[in-house]
């Protein structure tokens, strides 16, 4: 079914003359892409039949007049369907409901408003992706947003947090939001989310989809990641060899993040725990470490030494090196 069921009832009363119908009570309702509508009308003794008795659907099909489909001498009633008598047009508009004498005087009218509320679900509410390295992508998921209801549906924003993207599916245009855009009545529209690392950690957090469902207007999709471990290329050797041969002279590190407005800064110290050298670049590049003092050109004197590694001042990695001369 459609959104919010909709009921008014008790909007006013129009009468011609003391001998006119009556029309006292309406009221709709919406299920299985049919809308119902009543109602309540008071003969004033004269008599009224169906066929006198009608609503003005101009507002949604064009159509002038729509005969009541019953009439018990007390409720009028009309089972509209959204296909093939509103033309699958968003229900949001306005209604007059008419009503004559046997004899054919009146009308007596009135006038209802007939809307649904834009309702949103979702295929799935939750998403998990394995280990994925930095500068990589995983593969995407598709996630549906559904307008079951009969009004349009406006997505005023998505949005992810780092570590994801998000884009209409297929369109090739991956970002980390999507701005506002609409989803017809009885519709869906496909996104696909995937993880995107910039640094090599496990990120969490959710899709923030905000609507104009006034009972959802912020939908969440839980986002959660594998452990992340380094990838080979990340992992170099702690023993080098700076003997001018071309072969293994440096040890070198990271990055690690691809996000360069933060500093890497790797500290060397001997097995002594004393300050030898330290090195900073941004922390998207490589640092290398040719093995010499930072005060000299002359390789350090011991084979054991000891590194941390930080980026913008938090421990990132730690070890030993081992130089061979």
């Amino acid at each position: 079914s459609g959104g919010v069921t909709n009921t008014y009832s008790n909007t006013g009363t129009i009468a011609i003359d003391n001998l006119l119908p009556e029309i006292t009570e309406t009221g709709y309702s919406i299920s299985n892409d049919v809308i119902t509508i009543q109602a309540k009308i008071i003969d004033a003794g004269i008599g009224i039949d169906k066929d006198s008795i009608w609503v003005d659907l101009s507002e949604f099909t064009g159509a002038t007049k729509r005969v009541a489909d019953s009439y018990d001498n007390e409720y009028a009633t009309w089972n509209l369907s959204w296909q093939n008598d509103l033309n699958s047009q968003p229900i949001d508009g306005n209604i007059t409901i008419y009503s004559k004498d046997r004899f054919g005087n009146g009308p007596a009218t009135l006038g209802m408003a007939i809307q649904d509320t834009p309702t949103i679900t979702l295929s799935i509410n939750d998403l998990s992706f394995a280990s994925t390295y930095f500068g990589h992508h995983s593969d995407s998921q598709i996630v549906t947003l559904n307008n079951i209801s009969y009004n349009t549906l406006t997505v005023n924003s998505i949005s992810l947090p780092v570590g994801f993207e998000v884009q209409f599916e297929n369109s090739d245009t991956w970002s980390g939001n999507i701005s506002e855009f609409n989803i017809a009545p009885r519709t869906s529209k496909n996104i696909e989310v995937r993880y995107s690392p910039i640094e090599n950690i496990q990120y969490s957090g959710n899709v923030t989809i905000t609507t104009n469902d006034p009972n959802n207007a912020s939908v969440l999709i839980s986002l959660s990641t594998g452990n992340e471990g380094s990838p080979t290329t990340f992992l170099k050797p702690n023993i080098f060899t700076p003997n001018g041969d071309g072969i293994n002279d440096d040890y070198r590190i990271g990055p690690f993040t691809l996000d360069g407005s933060k500093t890497a800064e790797f500290k060397v110290y001997n097995i002594k725990g004393r300050p030898v050298l330290s090195l900073s670049s941004p922390a998207n590049q490589e640092i290398v470490w040719n093995g010499k003092k930072d005060t000299n050109h002359k390789l350090v004197e011991g084979n054991i030494y000891f590194y941390r590694y930080l980026i913008n001042g938090k421990l990132y990695r730690s070890g030993k090196i081992y130089i061979i001369k």
